[in-house]
Order: C-alpha cells, then sequence, then structure tokens
C-alpha cells in the first residue's frame, strides 16, 4: 500500500510539473504573439512649430479636411489617424531626426506597435495648397496608396 501511496505521489508531482512547463510555454507564446501581431496602424502627422502662418494653418486644414472626407471608416476602425504635431514642444523634437523634416510636413507613418515600419512626407503640399480640389486630391491618392501598401504587408506577416 505504500508503495502505491509513493508512486501515486510521484505521478502527482511529475503532471503537476508537466502541466507548469505547459502553462509557462503557453504564456511565453501568447506573448511572443501577441508582440507579432501589434496592430498596424497608419498614423497622418501634420508636423508644425510654435509659429503658425495662414499658409501653415491652411497645409494642416487641407489635410485634415482631405482625410476625414475620404477616410472616415478607417479613422473610425483606428487604422488610420490624423494627428497634429508641435516639434518645438521638447518631447517632440525626435520627429525632426526620425522624419528628417525641416518644415511643416503632413507624414505618413505606417506603425506595428510602437514601432516605425516606413513613412513618407508628402512634400507637394507646398506646391498645391493654394489648389484646394488638387491638393485634396493628391492626399487623398497618397494615403490611399499608403494605406494599400499597409494592408498588404501585413497579410503577408
Amino acid at each position: 500500500m505504500n508503495n502505491l501511496k509513493h508512486s501515486m505521489n510521484s505521478l502527482n508531482v511529475l503532471l503537476f510539473a508537466l502541466l507548469a512547463c505547459f502553462v509557462a510555454s503557453v504564456v511565453q507564446c501568447s506573448t511572443a504573439c501577441a508582440a507579432n501581431r501589434a496592430p498596424f496602424t497608419v498614423i497622418a502627422y501634420y508636423f508644425h512649430g510654435n509659429y503658425r502662418c495662414t499658409t501653415c494653418t491652411t497645409l494642416e486644414r487641407l489635410s485634415r479636411k482631405a482625410i476625414n472626407e475620404k477616410f472616415s471608416k478607417e479613422l473610425e476602425s483606428g487604422t488610420l489617424a490624423f494627428k497634429s504635431v508641435n516639434v518645438d514642444e521638447p518631447q517632440n523634437r525626435h520627429f525632426i531626426e526620425d522624419f528628417g523634416l525641416y518644415t511643416k510636413s503632413l507624414v505618413l507613418v505606417e506603425m506595428q506597435g510602437d514601432r516605425v515600419i516606413r513613412h513618407k512626407n508628402l512634400q507637394e503640399i507646398w506646391t498645391l495648397w493654394r489648389d484646394e480640389p488638387a491638393f485634396e486630391n493628391y492626399v487623398q491618392k497618397e494615403v490611399a496608396a499608403f494605406l494599400k501598401e499597409a494592408n498588404a504587408a501585413k497579410g503577408s506577416k
């Protein structure tokens, strides 16, 4: 009878150890897998400084309008966001180097979690700002292409 008790205790300890290993591997995998499945997001950043001239505020207004009008579904779902950022604020100065900024800019950024995958500076906004339909067409075309490429890349990951 003692041998049977001893065998049962040994079996219980072995089963407990196996269960603990299984749980640890599941937790480790789910943490790693969650990092790989971090959501993809495209952010349309309008970067400006403390000084906001009429042209600069027009660039932001037209950018926001073009994106809001064409991409309401993407904005609502969170796959696209529009953010206005003052790069003169100390916590935002890193964007100047991150994206090679030299003036007010509209930059599309593909993110996976908190990691930048790629970015594109829409430099033609400076030549189109006086022609609202052309400006909106340019921004909408560029955002659509950027989103399409981000979705294609997401599907292959």
